[in-house]
């Protein structure tokens, strides 16, 4: 096998651990809950809310760690097959960024508002049942004025920038690629997306996330127009567009939480 394959097989089946050794990580918390109850939460909550000086160490583990963890695996899968990380990603030629980040954009935007009604529809039908809505803690602390402005800046680059980034890589990079090369690639659309709807654990934000993933696992599949060659490897939008979408919908929902609590 030569160089440029090895950076098309990307990822191992050993690497899917990692997918869900993040995936275990992430819905720790809400276990937690689950176990100790919804009073814990809420008196955890509460604690912050009240104090707001320091955000919780726990909250940069959880946070950093997985961002520590990706970074690791692509610059040991590099040495390994020795190839760059440009190929290794599957990233577009410089002739092909701009396009790539015009779709990704597009479809972030696209994501967004679809999502929104989705969500208006989904919390309006739970609330007509008597289900409550969760206290979020990232919400909570947006909406703390407490929270000084340089932890509310760190707390945007994790969720707009470093978390769709380490997101996409790990479930549209390593997990649907993985189930696709057994499976079909409306099989490998749904389960990754399934996945990556229940991490968040969220009742109420449950179909929107589902959407979402859908949404994004389209536009990595998204092929480049003109020359396929000016492109590495794959002729296709790839992590590169499907990071720049997710970003683009982390982004406008940060947004107009800050704007709704300042209002």
């Amino acid at each position: 096998m030569n160089k440029q394959s090895n950076c098309q097989v990307l990822w191992t089946n050993h690497d899917s651990l990692v997918v869900l050794g993040f995936n275990a990580v992430m819905v720790l918390p809400w276990l937690l809950t689950v176990i100790l109850g919804n009073a814990f939460s809420a008196k955890a909550i509460n604690k912050i809310a009240e104090s707001g000086n320091l955000i919780p160490a726990s909250f940069w583990a959880f946070s950093l760690l997985p961002m520590v963890l990706v970074l690791g695996l692509i610059f040991n899968r590099k040495k390994q097959v020795g190839c760059s990380v440009k190929a290794l990603l599957g990233l577009p030629s410089k002739e092909q960024i701009f396009q790539t980040v015009q779709i990704g954009m597009l479809g972030g935007f696209s994501l967004f508002f679809v999502g929104f009604f989705l969500l208006q529809f989904w919390s309006s039908f739970l609330v007509k049942y008597g289900v409550e809505a969760p206290r979020q803690y990232i919400v909570e602390l947006l909406r703390n004025s407490n929270v000084p402005a340089w932890q509310m800046c760190c707390v945007g680059i994790i969720v707009v920038i470093l978390a769709p980034i380490v997101e996409e890589i790990l479930y549209r990079g390593i997990l649907y690629e993985r189930i696709k090369s057994t499976n079909s690639k409306f099989v490998a659309i749904l389960l990754t997306s399934a996945f990556f709807a229940v991490i968040h654990t969220n009742l109420f934000a449950l179909p929107g996330v589902f959407l979402v993933g859908i949404g994004l696992n389209l536009i990595y599949e998204t092929r480049l127009v003109g020359d396929r060659e000016l492109s590495c490897y794959s002729g296709k939008v790839g992590l590169l567009g499907s990071m720049v979408a997710h970003l683009t919908f982390n982004l406008l929902n940060f947004l107009m939480t800050i704007s709704v609590f300042k209002m």
